[in-house]
């Protein structure tokens, strides 16, 4: 059962496919949402840049010669390998998340998380068709994968759930838009009575 989960979910099919949507989305909430085109075209450049640099360094990768009737066996991975790639996602993905949280009123910041966005995307996507004769590279690339997706969704998540302003006038709390002026309670203006009753007291000194 375990082997069927694995192969399944770390299938290079279904991280292939994955990650193509994951880069069109991206592509979508660069160019529509937040109309980055430099920041955008400055990811590619990076990308292309990595990509040229690893055929230059390594090469093309070729195909392990087996022999015909040799079954390869199934492929696992060890601690290490599965680990490594798991914290480094989570980090990158928390982490882009916040820049983004915190750069949505900031051209160049914004251009820069763009620009290292499609970048990441691409190297990624990249690695994926290189390592097409390594399996367990595959799978740690799936799994960095899937932790960035994991650290973004809980940054986001932990955001939205903070500085949601609905959660906080639903309490009676004040919020970022009214913090500065206390809700108005029909029936208690307390602070009008005091600005009153001051006017009277000069009035009648």
């Amino acid at each position: 059962m375990v082997q069927f989960i694995q192969d399944l979910f770390l299938s290079p099919f279904l991280i292939m496919v994955m990650l193509l949507i994951v880069f069109a989305v991206l592509t979508w909430w660069s160019i529509k949402r937040r109309n980055e085109y430099l920041g955008y075209g400055l990811g590619w450049l990076i990308g292309v840049f990595v990509m040229v640099v690893y055929g230059a360094l390594f090469g093309n990768p070729e195909p392990a010669v087996t022999a015909p009737d040799v079954v390869p066996a199934s492929v696992t991975l060890n601690i290490f390998q599965v680990i490594l790639p798991s914290f480094i996602g989570i980090v990158m993905g928390a982490g882009m998340m916040l820049l983004v949280n915190q750069t949505q009123d900031s051209g160049a910041r914004q251009s820069i998380v763009v620009a290292i966005l499609t970048a990441i995307a691409l190297i990624v996507l990249f690695l994926m068709v290189v390592s097409a004769y390594n399996l367990i590279a595959q799978r740690m690339i799936g799994l960095f994968a899937l932790a960035f997706a994991i650290g973004a969704a809980t940054i986001l998540v932990i955001t939205r759930s903070v500085g949601n302003p609905l959660s906080a006038s639903a309490q009676g709390l004040p919020t970022d838009n009214n913090a500065k002026y206390p809700p108005i309670i029909p029936g208690n203006d307390t602070m009008g009575n005091r600005i009153r009753d001051r006017i009277e007291r000069r009035r009648r000194g």
